[in-house]
């Protein structure tokens, strides 16, 4: 007789009194600083339609997405077809995030606010290799402000994630900054066609994870002629010691967009938004910081 394992499925947790009581010590106070702030709270369902999900993360996000089975009839019909297609086993999924949903809210309800200040902190799954500090569920602690694309939310957003971890105890932190329309001029400078923007954003997106070899190596695989993969880490890479300004200066000279300058002058000027708040002093423009998910546009953001 086989016997039945008491162990939670690999990549999830169990929470007991102990650590529950420390979590929702965290949570409690992430919600009284973002309600601080002014943001409101939402939830979502924790199923959504595969085709509200599916498109949105990218390739390698899309394979990370936990689809649900049809049930009964619908999955026996389904299995009892010739040739069975993906897409004929399933039409929902646990949701990968909490901003795809954020924007099936937004479409969904016209009456909320034109500019919607809004946070949610709920559990999301994903897919993922379990390894060293990964699970495949986890808690997300989502704020953002829809209905404008002012740099003042985005330094409201940077302002209440930074008191957030003062308030937890922590001061020595970082909070990396970018642009998506930065990355795409990187990427077009160093001669990468247009096709493999998404599979270049997917590699440079490892950077940290997988070190210089490695992001170069996927680029190969990914199609990147060397010469080409040589010339993005260039623009990327940036020596530790290199100030914010000096960073913006070499890019601004290296890329001579004026695409790529707005972008840049976005930058700075958050930069100096946020420098009287509690960002101030912990934003650092990193040029290597890429978010693989299709619906990012402007500046992104990772701790």
């Amino acid at each position: 007789m086989t016997q039945i394992s008491t162990k939670p499925p690999s990549g999830m947790r169990d929470f007991l009194p102990e650590e529950l009581a420390r979590r929702r010590y965290v949570i409690d106070l992430v919600r009284k600083i973002y309600e601080r702030y002014g943001f409101q709270p939402i939830e979502t369902p924790s199923i959504e339609n595969l085709s509200t999900l599916l498109g949105k993360y990218g390739e390698e996000g899309d394979q990370l997405l936990y689809r649900i089975l049809h049930r009964r009839d619908a999955l026996r019909r389904a299995l009892e077809q010739d040739e069975i297609q993906e897409a004929d086993l399933a039409d929902l999924g646990l949701r990968y995030d909490l901003t795809v949903p954020l924007a099936r809210v937004i479409a969904q309800y016209g009456n909320l606010p034109r500019f919607f200040k809004r946070y949610q902190i709920q559990p999301v799954w994903r897919a993922d290799r379990p390894g060293r500090g990964r699970f495949r569920e986890f808690y997300q602690c989502d704020v953002d402000v829809t209905g404008t694309s002012s740099l003042i939310a985005e330094a409201d957003v940077l302002s209440a994630v930074a008191r957030v971890l003062e308030e937890l105890g922590f001061s020595d932190f970082t909070i990396q900054v970018n642009h998506r329309q930065l990355l795409t001029k990187m990427i077009s400078a160093a001669g990468i066609d247009s096709a493999l923007e998404e599979n270049a954003l997917i590699a440079v997106d490892k950077l940290e994870k997988i070190g210089r070899d490695g992001v170069l190596g996927e680029l190969a695989q990914r199609g990147v002629e060397s010469q080409q993969a040589e010339s993005l880490l260039q623009f990327i890479c940036q020596e530790e010691e290199e100030s914010n300004q000096a960073i913006a200066d070499r890019l601004r000279s290296s890329l001579d967009s004026d695409k790529a300058s707005a972008a840049i002058d976005q930058l700075l000027e958050l930069l100096k938004t946020t420098e009287s708040g509690p960002a101030g002093g912990h934003l650092r423009l990193s040029p290597g910081l890429a978010r693989g998910l299709g619906y990012y546009t402007g500046p992104i953001f990772e701790i």
